[in-house]
Order: C-alpha cells, then structure tokens, then sequence
C-alpha cells in the first residue's frame, strides 16, 4: 500500500513530503538544479549508440521517478540538499551500472536474454 502511494507522488508532493522532515526548505527549483548537476556528471558514460544528451536525459528520468523513494529520515548528509544530491547520484550510478550489465556485459546470450525477461 504504502508503494502504491509513493508511485502516485507528483514532484511538488515529494518536495513537500521531503521538507516536512527539515527545518531548512528546498525549493523546486534547488532541486532541479541538483538532478541538473547530476545529469552533467553522468553524461560521459558509454552505452553503444546512446549520446551524451541521451545517458543525461535518462539521468533526469531517472532521478524524477526515483525522488518519490527517498526516505529523508534516512539521509546522511550535511544538508538536506546535500543528503538528496548524494542519494540521487548512488540511485543513478546503480540504475546505469545495472542497465549496462543487463544490456552489454552478459557473458552469454542465454543469460543475457534471462536477464533481460527478468527485468520486463
């Protein structure tokens, strides 16, 4: 139950979830220029015929589904900006990591396709 309300979260709903926890606020547009910064530090990953503008899309992408995940009673950070920006970065690093085990590092064709089925 409480996936399916975390899965219905709007960025504006998880921002406000997010500051409830802090007596400092972050603003919609802090939180964008840090998913911005962390685009920028992964655009120069390598994926066949994928450009650098697409991996930076799909860190945006990646970063605005997962944010309605993050738990601030969790976060280690300084700030809570930083704590988001530290915890988005793992999230993206992890996803691409996994995207590129998944896609281009398999060892064979039956367990790529097994990886593959598994992960639709």
């Amino acid at each position: 139950m409480a996936q399916q309300e975390n899965s219905e979260k709007t960025l504006s709903e998880s921002l406000e979830y997010i500051n409830s926890f802090s007596n400092e606020k972050i603003t919609e547009e802090e939180l964008l220029s840090v998913i911005s910064k962390i685009a920028t530090i992964h655009r120069n990953k390598k994926f066949s015929y994928f450009s650098e503008e697409d991996i930076e899309g799909q860190v945006v992408l990646i970063c605005l589904q997962q944010l309605k995940y993050y738990e601030p009673s969790k976060a280690a950070g300084d700030t809570s900006l930083n704590s988001i920006e530290r915890w988005l970065n793992r999230v993206t690093k992890n996803r691409l990591a996994n995207y590129y085990r998944d896609n281009y590092s398999s060892v064979n064709q039956g367990h790529r396709q097994t990886r593959i089925n598994l992960n639709n």
